[in-house]
């Protein structure tokens, strides 16, 4: 039987740097990757007349799942490969980006609830400040909201539940 080899992709040197420089190293080949995908994506900006608007943070750009509770958590986080991703980007107090695979596309007025939920996004996805056009807030964007009773813990829950009562009710 012939040995096949395994190529090596990174030597040691090129590990190193990326793992000094990561940002450097890596920005191109992920813009690269990225770029295609992020352009099969509806593209909407979505208005307001809200008071406060649209809030940012020093991590505004919010990548969302609005089915990843329902998914055992290793395959939670926000991807391209999920129809239901959401990416928003607030670039004004009265604007936001809003790319996604539902068909939203143009620009759209949107009531205060959306915005308030888009807003609480990006208040929880913020890593140490958020900014509002006023020096206000509002409690909704500190509400981490309730687990759907549909989600994959629930549901794992009443498997196991089920279960249990299955063999307690056998002779």
């Amino acid at each position: 039987m012939l040995k096949k080899e395994i190529p090596i992709l990174l030597n040691y040197e090129q590990v190193k740097a990326i793992s000094e420089t990561p940002l450097q190293e890596m920005l191109l080949p992920m813009i690269r990757v990225s770029t295609p995908l992020l352009l099969k994506l509806d593209l909407s900006i979505l208005s307001t007349t809200d008071v406060l608007g649209f809030i940012t943070s020093d991590n505004p750009c919010v990548w969302f799942d609005s089915e990843a509770y329902k998914r055992p958590p290793f395959y939670r986080g926000p991807a391209l490969m999920y129809e239901t991703i959401e990416i928003t980007l607030p670039v004004s107090p009265r604007q936001s980006i809003c790319l996604n695979r539902k068909g939203i596309k143009d620009y759209l007025a949107i009531p205060g609830l959306i915005v308030d939920e888009i807003n609480r996004r990006t208040r929880f996805l913020a890593e140490r400040f958020f900014v509002a056009r006023k020096n206000q807030k509002k409690e909704i964007w500190f509400d981490p909201g309730v687990e759907p009773e549909d989600s994959w813990e629930k549901m794992q829950n009443k498997k196991i539940s089920g279960s249990e009562e299955t063999e307690k009710s056998r002779p």
